[in-house]
């Protein structure tokens, strides 16, 4: 069984200047006051760009729909998301409005790997309410609850479990229903909770929320409603450190893990700590058991042999970390993927595998230059697509990440590979623990051990994030990208 990975295309968008609520220029002064003064004309108007926000999007909407492979979900609700999102465009009346329309487009195709790059002159800020949420599903029905106060000022007024039945007087569901585009995760459980997010976060400049602004949550507190009014502020004075710095010049000693807000583990205790990993071993029962707290599959560095040494430090330290071990239990809950996830497999897998399938639609309307950008440089590959376009394909599909002898496999299928048992780093049955926030390579490396029945899979789904390639095209002349 092959596991398909769909491509989703990528274009450059607009800051979205709109002419509404955008203050006029001063008039130019006149000749005849100021005859020495040669009137300055307005920069012609470019006719290629859409005239409105709604012109803008229909034009987006018909690339996404001519080049954007969909997932199922998405795909089906496309139609209704398109007419929904044409609506919140002819509703656009500031560039803030129209900023926040193109993240709901982005979020409406529900892939991890979509971004959106802001206008050269503003920045990507944080804002919060000082409280984090949690949604679960409790007889079907969406209940929220404080999962955290942030701000310690807000003690008093609120604690963790509080019920938030209402906000700014809507009741929670119907706020989370008129909120559908919050979350551009295919993790239906990811979606909700990145949903209920949204109350109490914003993210700028992809947001109407602003510093200062205020909401009111109605709280379930002590077993009696209040209404709490909150302002929304930049999160720094929250944010945690464990205090450690290179510029302080640390003992070693003193660096541990990724610090944790809570303790992950009960009946483990930290050992060794890695480039991207941490290694513990238990403070009770069997005393041979291993975990294994992968982090990240990125490894940065000035070119790829740095990253290849940095994950081959990693590689050797399990190795030897792991020697002797009679159980390995391999955490990826919060791994974000990283580099290609059939290297970090074939440390743990015992059984082959088979490599995903990468589709592409192909069209006449990419440059060479487009090719090399979304193909990443690919010789092999831009030449591909350049034939398939002038052949009047409309599909190109290869597998993901497959090398064999040492040369990349570009045509065909890639399966049953592995194991490498050169490469394996313990002997020792291995169990994997996962959750929504593994993506990418991570969830890649986790679909795998799931279908082909490598061992125990237990946790949360994962986040379902599998897009590699993405197409660029400029619709405006503002420095802002949209991925699709």
């Amino acid at each position: 069984m092959r596991t398909y990975l769909h491509t989703l295309v990528a274009a450059l968008l607009v800051a979205c200047k709109p002419a509404v609520r955008t203050p006029s220029p001063p008039a130019s002064p006149s000749p005849a006051a100021t005859p020495d003064v040669a009137p300055v004309a307005p920069p012609p108007a470019d006719p290629s760009l859409p005239r409105s926000h709604v012109a803008l999007f229909d034009a987006l909407a018909d690339k996404i729909e001519a080049h954007h492979v969909f997932a199922e979900g998405p795909k089906a609700r496309w139609p209704a998301n398109r007419a929904r999102l044409r609506e919140e465009f002819a509703r656009v009346a500031t560039r803030t409005d129209a900023l926040a329309a193109l993240f709901h487009v982005q979020a409406a195709l529900g892939d991890r790997h979509c971004y959106l790059s802001p206008p050269t002159d503003l920045r990507r800020q944080w804002l919060s309410l000082g409280v984090e949420l949690h949604l679960e599903l409790v007889a079907d029905r969406p209940v929220v609850r404080v999962d955290e106060i942030r701000a310690r000022d807000l003690a008093a007024l609120l604690a963790e479990g509080d019920e938030v039945v209402a906000v700014d007087g809507t009741p929670v569901a119907a706020w989370l229903a008129a909120h559908p585009f919050e979350s551009n995760s295919l993790n239906p459980d990811v979606n909700r909770a990145e949903t209920a997010r949204a109350i109490t976060t914003a993210m700028l400049p992809w947001s109407t929320v602003q510093a200062g602004d205020r909401r009111t949550l109605r709280v379930l507190h002590g077993g009696r409603e209040r209404d709490v009014t909150l302002e929304f502020v930049h999160p720094e004075q929250w944010e945690e450190s464990d205090g450690l710095d290179f510029d302080d010049a640390p003992p070693m000693a003193a660096v541990t893990c990724r610090h944790d807000r809570r303790p992950l583990y009960e009946d483990f205790a930290l050992a060794t700590v890695g480039v991207n990993l941490c290694i513990y071993r238990p403070t009770r029962g069997k005393p041979d058991t291993r975990l294994v707290r992968y982090m990240s599959f990125h490894y940065a560095g000035h070119d790829a042999s740095d990253a290849l040494r940095a994950a081959k430090a990693d590689h050797d330290l399990l190795v030897r970390e792991l020697a002797g071990a009679r159980a390995v239990i391999l955490d990826v809950h919060e791994n974000r993927g990283g580099q290609n996830p059939f290297v970090f497999l074939s440390w743990f897998a015992r059984r082959p595998w088979d490599h995903q399938q990468i589709h592409i639609r192909v069209s006449p309307a990419f440059s060479v230059d487009d090719a090399r950008e979304f193909l990443f440089g690919d010789t092999a590959l831009v030449a591909r697509y350049r034939d398939a376009a002038a052949q009047g394909k409309s599909e190109e599909s290869w597998p993901f990440l497959c090398a064999k002898d040492g040369a990349p496999v570009l045509t065909g299928t890639c399966e049953a590979q592995g194991p490498r048992t050169a490469e394996l780093v313990t002997d020792a049955p291995v169990a994997i623990v996962t959750g929504p926030d593994c993506t990418s390579s991570c969830d890649s490396l986790v679909s795998d051990w799931s279908t082909f029945g490598m061992g125990p899979l237990v946790g949360r789904q994962p986040a379902h994030g599998f897009t590699t390639d993405r197409k660029s095209t400029r619709l405006n002349s503002s420095h802002s990208s949209i991925s699709y």
